[in-house]
């Protein structure tokens, strides 16, 4: 950016950094470019010891995060969906992008800072010094490379969080939309376009009565329990396993409802849930005794199911990752994203989002299939995606500010989730955006049965 003569209006120019050996000046008033047309802003320098035609003058190392740069015309404050939303994504590109950057950003800066800060010839005699005052008085103070760096990276991190949320918001002000567009960190597995009709439902917990009554209620099965809708979508929300004798007949159900819903183009989706890990981690202290006895006639040669008693070896044979029960799950996904809806059994945050949902999904598959040792640490944590009750328990103002800002970093309208047993129907929180369907049907819960249904753009519950 160069200075301006007397009386010269400036032209709207892009921030760029001043490279060493150059002046580095940066003048009080120069307007700040928004990249995709929005109005420009004012670079405000509050500190100066030095002045350029009436107007202050520094440099970039005077920039002052969120204080000095006004905020450009199309923007608004953090409270914006459309900005907290392309903050949040601009803040997730910087994150993935950072590891692959930052070898060779932080070299080639070092060499610059040690060019910069090396003393000079005229630093040296006190002449020169003195014909060279102002651009000694220009310079940047001495200080250490990692300082140095950080404050470059700072500056760099704030231009980009606020050209992409002038962008965001430039977009959204142009098109009327109240959804924020996908950011980089939506994922690209598991996505399914929006059907004419989706049909959700809950945890069934080892109760097949329980699981055969919510597919009936949703139109999904006949009398015999067979495929009978057609192109219908449907989606479990995940937790067949545990706390009832049923769970084998119900992932036998399952298996077959996928095979037959594909035959007759429709969908039948399951998703994995908490006790489907805990089972597959050997965690098996919500088995009933009735459901051990299903698995009795299995057996592995793997060293954690001989560790097991032997009532329990059967269970362990089939759920042990890479066991033919571990082996279906690891076909199914931890999450999906259906039209305008995202499904999960818990709950998924930012910190899953910066994380990768892909990521996370394909190293949960490989640790059920047996091709990894352990699970991801962020899979069984207890904020992740098959633990987390942040938006279906006692939820807050702050958990529907977070649940605002993941939605709209995935350009979706609303999340539906299990996990949590709403009593005594599918309740809704955050305006509706959180939708949490376990009704707690099974017999252990002893809860209504209840299914979701999603036609375009309505939402409705359906009881028996």
């Amino acid at each position: 950016m160069s200075r301006p003569r007397a009386g010269e209006r400036l032209q709207p120019a892009p921030v760029r950094c001043i490279l060493p050996g150059m002046r580095r000046l940066v003048v009080h008033e120069a307007k700040i470019r928004c990249s995709q047309g929005a109005l420009p802003s004012l670079l405000v320098i509050p500190e100066s010891p030095v002045l350029s035609d009436d107007k202050a003058v520094g440099t970039v190392d005077d920039h002052k995060p969120m204080r000095n740069i006004i905020t450009f015309g199309m923007c608004r404050s953090p409270s914006n969906p459309q900005v907290a939303a392309a903050t949040s994504a601009a803040l997730g590109v910087l994150n993935a992008r950072r590891a692959l950057r930052r070898r060779r950003s932080d070299q080639r800066l070092v060499e610059r800072l040690d060019l910069h800060l090396r003393p000079r010839r005229h630093d040296r005699h006190p002449r020169s010094r003195d014909r060279h005052r102002d651009q000694i008085r220009m310079r940047p103070p001495a200080r250490s490379r990692s300082a140095a760096i950080a404050r470059a990276r700072t500056l760099f991190a704030t231009l980009a969080l606020a050209a992409v949320a002038c962008n965001q918001g430039a977009a959204a002000t142009s098109t009327g939309s109240a959804a924020p567009a996908a950011s980089t960190l939506a994922p690209t597995s598991n996505v399914y376009p929006a059907p004419k009709r989706i049909v959700a439902f809950g945890d069934v917990h080892g109760d097949l009565d329980a699981t055969k009554r919510a597919l009936k209620l949703g139109g999904v099965i006949d009398d015999q329990a067979r495929w009978s809708a057609g192109d219908l979508f449907v989606v479990q929300v995940g937790d067949q396993l545990d706390r009832g004798d049923d769970d084998r007949a119900i992932l036998d159900l399952f298996t077959s409802l996928e095979q037959q819903a594909k035959a007759a183009g429709g969908t039948f989706l399951v998703l994995n849930g908490n006790h489907e890990v805990m089972n597959a981690q050997l965690d098996f202290r919500f088995v009933t005794p009735g459901s051990y006895a299903t698995f009795s006639e299995l057996t592995s040669d793997a060293k954690a199911v001989r560790k097991q008693p032997e009532e329990r070896r059967g269970r362990a044979a089939a759920f042990n990752p890479g066991g033919p029960y571990a082996k279906q799950m690891a076909a199914r996904p931890i999450f999906a994203i259906v039209g305008d809806s995202v499904f999960v059994h818990g709950g998924i945050t930012m910190k899953q989002l910066d994380y990768g949902l892909d990521k996370l999904d394909q190293e949960s598959r490989a640790w059920l299939a047996g091709e990894r040792p352990t699970p991801p640490q962020m899979l069984v944590a207890e904020d992740g995606p098959v633990w987390s009750r942040a938006f279906s328990a006692q939820t807050g103002p702050d958990d529907c500010k977070e649940l605002d800002t993941v939605l709209g970093a995935l350009g979706k309208k609303r999340m539906v989730m299990g996990h949590t047993p709403q009593k005594p129907d599918i309740s809704f929180a955050c305006d509706k955006k959180a939708v949490r369907i376990d009704t707690g049907m099974s017999k252990y819960y002893a809860g209504n049965v209840q299914v979701l249904e999603i036609v375009g753009d309505e939402v409705k519950v359906l009881k028996e």
